[in-house]
């Protein structure tokens, strides 16, 4: 079953595309948390095989599979090495194929994982009926960045209210570099995670000021007022692309958080 809360990517436009019909044979590449493998199942008695390289992601979709039975197939390996997988075992043609290409949430939100660029994440529990502050009392060491608005005059305290703009978005909390830097209608709090390279905070700042500016002539305003952009940094060994910036995405779970994949040995230009 999908961990609780997690909703695939554009799952009704995917649906919309495969139109999954009975007795055909369908694809999940990425099978993840197997929110659109069971969506696919749930939509027509159709046959689905699944492929995750992720033994964990393997694992928790053998009880998908016990309750879908002959009609699931979860396979560890690489969607590249789909045509090989699916052949081994009989299979030389499907009707359709899904594939969510990108980085693992999953992964990144779990520091057990090894994939976490922070010491820890934190979301207060609230009701949405009412305001509420939350105010922080961590060791020197540790630094905390927040999707929230601060409260004017109270140090470390910050506003969470009912609205898409500022509700339980994560906090993070590790050893990083951060600055606060405004733009009509927003500031914006940047930090850097940890870097292998020797990379200064501010290499970034200017470009992201300019982009926040460039999205705030786009829609009229900046859509949150008080966003977490959070930089993990990529790059030399450990790049998947020679990109300045090869990944991003907006985790709205309400405060607005922005993580950028920044690659450390590319100029953002």
């Amino acid at each position: 079953m999908a961990p609780r809360g997690h909703v695939p990517v554009m799952l009704r436009q995917v649906l919309e595309t495969l139109a999954p019909r009975a007795g055909a044979v369908y694809v999940d590449g990425t099978f993840g948390a197997g929110g659109m493998t069971q969506a696919m199942l749930d939509a027509a008695a159709c046959t689905v095989w699944a492929i995750d390289r992720d033994p964990e992601a393997v694992r928790r979709g053998a009880e998908l599979a016990r309750r879908h039975e002959g009609r699931l197939t979860v396979l560890h390996g690489r969607f590249g090495a789909m045509a090989e997988l699916l052949r081994a075992r009989g299979v030389e043609a499907v009707d359709g194929i899904a594939l969510d290409v990108g980085v693992s949430s999953m992964q990144l939100d779990d520091p057990e994982r090894g994939f976490s660029f922070a010491k820890g994440f934190w979301r207060p529990a609230r009701s949405r009926d009412d305001e509420t502050t939350v105010r922080f009392e961590l060791p020197d060491s540790v630094a905390v960045s927040v999707p929230w608005v601060a409260v004017p005059g109270r140090p470390d305290t910050y506003r969470l209210q009912d609205s898409p703009e500022s509700s339980e978005g994560f906090a993070a909390f590790g050893q990083f570099d951060f600055v606060e830097t405004s733009i009509p209608g927003a500031t914006l709090r940047i930090t850097l995670m940890q870097p292998d390279h020797e990379v200064e905070l501010s290499y970034f700042v200017d470009w992201i000021r300019d982009t926040a500016k460039n999205v705030s002539l786009a829609y009229g305003h900046f859509p949150n007022p008080a966003p977490n952009v959070i930089l993990l940094p990529v790059g030399g060994e450990r790049s998947w692309s020679d990109s300045p910036v090869p990944f991003g995405r907006v985790v709205r779970d309400g405060g607005e958080t922005i993580e950028l994949f920044v690659n450390q040995f590319r100029p953002i230009e």
